[in-house]
Parts: C-alpha cells; sequence; structure tokens
C-alpha cells in the first residue's frame, strides 16, 4: 500500500499547495482530518475507499468503472454540479481546459483521501464545497454556474449519505425556483419599473431628495425595523417602549397601525411599484393627520404614491437599467438590490447605513390562521410550502445574514434585554443624521 501512496504522493501534495491559494481555511481542516488511512489497495493495484461496508469505488478496477460511469453522463455542458467525490476518478475524466465543476462532499476524510487521485489541474478548476451544513453548500453556490450544468451525483455517496445530498439536491431546487419567481417577476414588471423612473425623474418636484452613497456606514447601533407580518399586534408593546430609545423603520402598510398606537417612526419605506400604494399612502396619511413623515424609497416606485406624500421623500436606487439612463442624478445614490418584498429591502438598507444590531417586529415568515407573511410577489407561495405555523422559515438573505446581528421581537420576548451591555449609543437621530451633509439635495432638470 505504501508503494501506491509513494506515487501518488507528489500529486497530494501539489493539491495541497492548490488548496493553499484557493481556500487556505478548507487547507487547514484537511490537513487536521485523516484520509489515507481509508484508502485500500483495489485488485488492480489502483486506489479505492470504503465507507462503512460500502466501496465508494470499485475494489476491481476503480479508473475503468469511474470512466465508464463518466461517459453515461458527459453532456455538453461546461459546469457540473458534483454531489459525492468518491476518490474523484469520475471528475478527472470530465473536468478539462474546457470544463469546470462545483464539488459538493460532506466527507471531508473522503475528500483528503481523493487528493491523491485528483488532477492538480483538476483541482484547480473546482469550487470546492468540502465538509460544509448542506444549507451553507447550497448558498456558497453561484446561481449563475446552474444555468448551464449537469448534476452528476456519485452514485455510492448518495447511498452512504442520502439526507445530506437529498438536502443539498432540493436546496439547489428552491434556489432555481426562487431565480425563475424573480425573473418572471421582472419580466412582467420591467416596463412597469421603466415607466415609473422616467415619471418620477421626469417629474420631480420639491422635497424630492437623494438618499447620498455618503450616508453609507454613517450610523450605528440598534434600529427596530417594524414590518406588517400577523404578529405584529403582539409585539406592539414592546415596540413602543424601544420607540423611545432607538430609531424606527417602518414599511408603508405597518403605518396606520403605529400611528394609532402612538408610535412615530423615523422613517416610512415603500419599494412597490403598483399603483395600489397610493391608496396605501393616502390611508396612512389620513392616519397622520398633520404629522409630517420622511419616506424612503426607489425611483421604480409608484409615482402617484410619492405625488400625494406630506413631507420629505429620499430616493435609493435599485441598479435597474433604466436608473442608469438618468447616471447624472443615481449614479450617486446608495444601492439596495431589488428583493422579493420590501420588507427584506429594508433590512439591507438598515445593514447600508450601518446599524449593527437590527431588531426585527412583524418580521415573522410564519403561517397563523389564514394569514401570512406579505402575500404576492411570487416569492412566499414558494418558501411558505415547506413550513408550518409553528417554525419560522428564512428567505435568502435572513438566511445569509442570521447570527449576525439579527434579533426577533415576537410574543414572548423582551425587546429589551438586547440593549444591555452596550454603550448606549444608538443612532446620533436618524433625522438628524439622514439631512446632514448625506443628502443630496441637487436640483434636478
Amino acid at each position: 500500500m505504501q508503494e501506491i501512496l509513494g506515487t501518488k504522493r507528489e500529486r497530494f501534495k501539489k493539491n495541497l499547495l492548490t488548496l493553499a491559494d484557493k481556500d487556505p481555511s478548507l487547507l487547514a481542516r484537511v490537513e487536521q482530518s485523516v484520509g489515507e488511512e481509508r484508502l485500500i489497495r483495489a485488485e488492480n493495484g489502483e486506489l479505492t475507499i470504503k465507507d462503512g461496508s460500502l466501496y465508494l469505488e470499485s475494489r476491481v478496477s476503480p479508473k475503468k468503472q469511474a470512466t465508464r460511469f463518466a461517459r453515461l453522463v458527459a453532456g455538453k455542458s461546461e459546469v457540473f454540479l458534483f454531489f459525492g467525490c468518491g476518490l474523484g476518478y469520475h471528475i478527472n475524466e470530465l473536468v478539462g481546459p474546457q470544463k469546470r465543476g462545483i464539488l459538493v462532499e460532506e466527507d471531508i476524510e473522503v475528500f483528503k483521501a481523493a487528493l491523491f487521485v485528483l488532477e492538480p489541474a483538476v483541482t484547480e478548476r473546482l469550487l470546492l464545497l468540502i465538509g460544509l451544513p448542506a444549507k451553507e453548500a447550497v448558498s456558497k453556490i453561484p446561481y449563475h454556474e446552474l444555468e448551464d450544468c449537469s448534476v452528476v451525483a456519485h452514485p455510492i455517496s448518495g447511498r452512504v449519505r442520502p439526507r445530506y445530498y437529498e438536502a443539498v439536491e432540493n436546496g439547489v431546487r428552491r434556489m432555481l425556483q426562487r431565480e425563475l419567481a424573480s425573473r418572471v417577476t421582472t419580466v412582467s414588471s420591467q416596463r412597469l419599473w421603466t415607466r415609473n423612473v422616467f415619471r418620477n425623474i421626469g417629474l420631480w418636484k420639491e422635497g424630492y431628495r437623494l438618499l447620498h452613497k455618503g450616508c453609507a456606514k454613517k450610523f450605528f447601533g440598534p434600529v427596530l425595523l417594524v414590518a406588517s407580518g400577523p404578529w405584529l399586534e403582539e409585539a406592539m408593546e414592546k415596540i413602543a417602549g424601544l420607540s423611545k430609545k432607538i430609531p424606527v423603520f417602518s414599511l408603508l402598510p405597518s403605518l396606520p397601525y403605529l400611528l394609532s398606537c402612538g408610535v412615530k417612526p423615523d422613517i416610512v419605506l415603500s419599494t412597490d411599484a403598483g399603483f395600489y400604494n397610493r391608496d396605501r399612502a393616502r390611508a396612512a396619511l389620513d392616519a397622520a393627520g398633520r404629522t409630517r413623515l420622511s419616506l424612503f424609497t426607489t425611483f421604480s416606485a409608484d409615482p402617484g404614491m410619492l405625488r400625494v406624500w406630506r413631507g420629505n421623500v429620499l430616493f435609493f436606487s435599485h441598479g435597474l437599467a433604466a436608473e442608469t439612463l438618468f447616471g447624472d442624478i443615481t449614479g450617486d445614490t446608495l444601492s439596495i438590490p431589488m428583493q422579493g418584498t420590501s420588507a427584506l429591502v429594508m433590512i439591507l438598507l438598515a445593514r447600508a447605513l450601518g446599524f449593527d444590531r437590527i431588531l426585527l417586529a412583524g418580521y415573522d415568515f410564519a403561517v397563523k390562521g389564514i394569514k401570512d407573511h406579505h402575500r404576492g410577489g411570487g416569492f412566499d407561495t414558494l418558501d411558505l410550502a415547506g413550513s408550518s405555523r409553528f417554525f419560522r422559515w428564512d428567505t435568502a438573505v435572513v438566511s445569509r445574514l442570521a447570527g449576525d446581528g439579527f434579533f426577533g421581537i415576537g410574543a414572548g420576548t423582551n425587546g429589551e434585554k438586547f440593549l444591555k451591555g452596550g454603550d448606549g449609543n444608538a443612532a446620533s437621530g436618524i433625522v438628524s443624521g439622514v439631512y446632514g451633509d448625506s443628502i443630496d439635495e441637487k436640483e434636478t432638470r
């Protein structure tokens, strides 16, 4: 056995050098694991390996068997998504100068053993997602690589670890479904967004301002974001208490209820393009009376909603193609990517402004009775299909940011505790901060 490993040792060392360049943290994990101890000599003298009672590669002629398998799955795709690597014989056959791959492998010991077989030039052309939880592995797969991709599931790895690779496969499928929903929404809404951009910029009025890039990271401390999920009422007492201490951002649909409870948000946000939002704005303004409120919105939002608004309107960008036509106006504005719901845009905006502790109210991501979180948009139906009324589902954005300064406020949660231990510094005052030098008040023509 040592003779075989001796001839492969140089390849193993070159693969480690490749890992040092591609992913030093993966290299460290590989070096801390065992792997070669699990290698076995096949009947023809090549390397094979067992996982439990099953051989991951042929015990007779591993390379020949892998070549036969590779011929069966080879297609015209330039990208292969590998579920399980075995020892990588089939990967050597499929990934070449014009091909690349994404390798998802749960067992880091198996991957370390595969470094004795994988060609270093092939390893260089792989995105390596090794030893990661299924959800994390899926989150690291670039969607654009899946557009023309062949999935290659290692036949034995799937039998040894079925739950893991089923979870990865289901995660990829959900990713594709979300992207399809996004594209359908984009195609169907593109003309509306373009029309709104032209009208909002062409009919610029007094009180319209630009949320400048200079606002990025100008704020610090906690902020409370209020969406309009069905649990909002049960958190109202805590929201009222926190609103006296920290800035509050509210979605437009939540505003009338907040005002009825004596809570005046510092900022109202709406990014919706549909004409029905002018009715929401009128309802909110009726509730506000003579109170003037600042609205954060985008160039693609409904012009009718903006024209009836009493108070300042501050525009940020979604990076839409139509916005680039007015680059002298939109080019220096803060850019926040479009999401499936304004509730997620509000999270990204808060992060972009620099708030490092974000409290969420009405972001329950669950169903309660016949209500659900933000109907419409094509996104929620996909996610809610895998949820129950007792377990929250996370969108891609919330999942990616979870555990990084995010807290939920709901029934049975004491929101005050999240403020303990700090230095008492919240934002320097959302109004004074936003209406400082970072706001571009230039006239548009």
